[in-house]
């Protein structure tokens, strides 16, 4: 079910009415409101996959308990690591398996080998990436002590599940959303409000901005063989802009109906493609992921080690474990090594950044910034070809198509006056999210406390415009982009 469709509109109000004029007394009762609505939600494209979650949660409860209950060191230790071996196991059995049998036997075949494996039919369950972490930072953090482990099955359960977060995070940490589920929730009206703006933006994100941007891209990326170097820019451009759009407008809509609820989701996104530096770009991007990350693989390697060069090699290492989290392809482990390098590079030149910019006054110089946004930018958006390539093979060959001599000569794709007019949308988004840039999102002040009407037209030409962009895709909804990973 997808945010931008009629039947999650349905869903969700059957959801919001029950839960706020029926159940609203009976913070137990919300909660099991909730955790039906998201079992529901998430067994909706293939009821096969709910036992697999359910079990997985029920097994991530009770280690809580076991490890918090242990008294020996080494039992808690055993308990965390059959978790991890659990969670990782899982993950990699439903998401990795095919890969690594077509990798090994392509390994086999240039050898010299006749290796004739066959892939297996497997059902990958949604979003098994994002739950999958979320389970294991809870049995990590109970190990290490932060917190107790819930006791209220309902109330973790639903944790685990909650719909708005379920296929595409942002992966909230326990200790976030579990005291939110156990303390009665009264309707906050201006929280509402800030939801609806924040859905609104987020729909408009998606439906205008990253699903017309998906044809271009696509004719672009599937066509790069027989297009002039200017179009591939062309091409690798809109597609940083429709992975931005869209996954962060998924992210404003899963925000803005948690608000609805009555709940304070994690912040995923800080405007990144405002940022002036690499690694000041992934302290914005995907920030539930990226901290993740950093918390649970990079800080554990690098603890008590006083070396740069290990630091750099634990950063690299990171870095392309999260392109592998991403993606099943080399495609996006070469994507996570391109991460990894930069943000080194990023990080290692800051203090000399520092220094020749204090020498030179450049701080609130707007032209030095504005290069170093657009510098960022397009080393982001040239990462970006890995990511999007459907293998380490086409992403060579787009590249090397790249640097071609016919970087000069005009774009040649199919769909350049529809580049043209979807200009009209994307120069005025990042006007609207550069005047925002200080808020949780983009519209979040804008026009508050101004001319209502001229509030008012401006939410209904946004309304407007996303429900004609829905309206020219048949009612075949497109899926947003994270939902494969």
């Amino acid at each position: 079910m997808i945010f931008t469709t009629i039947n999650f509109v349905f869903f969700f109000a059957v959801v919001f009415c029950l839960y706020w004029f029926v159940f609203n007394r009976n913070t137990m009762l919300q909660n099991l409101l909730l955790l039906g609505a998201s079992y529901f939600f998430y067994s909706f494209a293939n009821l096969k996959i709910l036992p697999i979650f359910v079990i997985t949660s029920l097994v991530f409860y009770w280690l809580g308990i076991v490890i918090s209950k242990s008294r020996n060191k080494r039992n808690r230790f055993l308990y965390e690591l059959a978790g991890i071996l659990f969670g990782l196991g899982a993950l990699l059995y439903f998401k990795y398996s095919n890969f690594f049998i077509s990798s090994f036997s392509e390994l086999l075949e240039t050898m010299g080998f006749n290796a004739n494996l066959h892939t297996l039919k497997i059902i990958v369950p949604l979003g098994i990436s994002f739950y999958t972490f979320r389970l294991l930072s809870y049995i990590i953090d109970i190990y290490r002590g932060k917190y107790e482990p819930a006791r209220d099955i309902v109330g973790f359960l639903t944790y685990v599940a909650f719909f708005p977060c379920i296929l595409s995070g942002p992966i909230d940490r326990p200790d976030a959303m579990l005291p939110q589920l156990a303390k009665k929730r009264v309707f906050d009206y201006q929280l509402a409000v800030s939801g609806m703006r924040q859905i609104l933006w987020g729909l408009f994100k998606k439906a205008v901005i990253a699903d017309f941007c998906n044809p271009l891209v696509n004719n672009i990326f599937n066509n790069y063989g027989s297009l002039t170097a200017s179009s591939l820019v062309i091409g690798a451009v809109l597609y940083a802009i429709e992975l931005y759009s869209d996954f962060s407008g998924y992210t404003d809509m899963a925000v803005g109906i948690g608000k609805l609820l009555g709940f304070r989701i994690a912040k995923n996104f800080n405007y990144p493609y405002f940022a002036t530096s690499f690694a000041d770009y992934w302290k914005r991007n995907h920030i539930s992921l990226t901290t993740w990350f950093m918390d649970y693989i990079y800080y554990p390697l690098v603890d008590k080690s006083d070396k740069l060069w290990y630091w750099n090699l634990c950063m690299i290492i990171t870095f392309i474990l999260s392109g592998f989290w991403h993606g099943v392809g080399w495609n996006f482990v070469l994507w996570g090594l391109y991460q990894g390098i930069f943000i080194v590079i990023s990080m290692n030149i800051q203090k000399s950044r520092k220094r020749f910019e204090k020498k030179h006054n450049l701080k609130n110089n707007a032209v030095y910034q504005w290069f170093a946004i657009l510098l960022t930018f397009a080393i982001v958006s040239f990462g970006l070809i890995f990511f999007r390539a459907d293998s380490l093979q086409t992403s060579f060959g787009y590249i090397a198509r790249l640097f071609s001599s016919s970087l000069l000569s005009p774009p040649n794709y199919m769909g350049k006056l529809e580049t043209l007019l979807l200009l009209i949308f994307i120069i005025p988004m990042f006007i609207v999210e550069w005047k925002g840039r200080n808020d949780d999102f983009g519209i979040e002040k804008l026009f508050v406390g101004k001319n209502v009407i001229l509030r008012w037209s401006f939410y209904c030409v946004l309304f407007l415009t996303a429900l004609y962009s829905l309206s020219l895709s048949d009612g075949a909804a497109k899926e947003f982009i994270y939902f494969k990973f």
